[in-house]
């Protein structure tokens, strides 16, 4: 997953939190960090919202469902079908909570 440059301003706090979300919102897992006041921010931007990790949570629980009914890795949820794909980034984003 890509990474993001580092926000070279290490006084403006507010700066660097703006640009982390950006970041998460453009699909990059993280962001380099040059000075220890721009963790905190940086796990707050790159961290899953709640809405995403229920999701997440419901689309791993139905792909389990689904396999224990012996359909093998897809399964519908809320009228959709999920694969693989999803399922691996839902438990990218399960992790992503945890290690936080």
């Amino acid at each position: 997953m890509p990474v993001d440059t580092p926000y070279l301003d290490i006084k403006d706090v507010e700066g660097f939190r703006e640009h982390a979300v950006l970041a998460y919102k453009n699909g990059f897992a993280g962001c380099l960090l040059i000075n220890p006041r721009q963790i905190a921010p940086a796990n707050e931007a790159f961290r899953p919202d709640e809405e995403k990790v229920e999701l997440s949570r419901r689309v791993v629980d139905a792909v389990n469902e689904a396999n224990k009914e012996g359909v093998s890795g897809v399964a519908m949820l809320d009228g959709t079908m999920v694969g693989p794909p999803m399922r691996k980034r839902a438990e990218t984003a399960l992790r992503q909570v945890e290690e936080c």
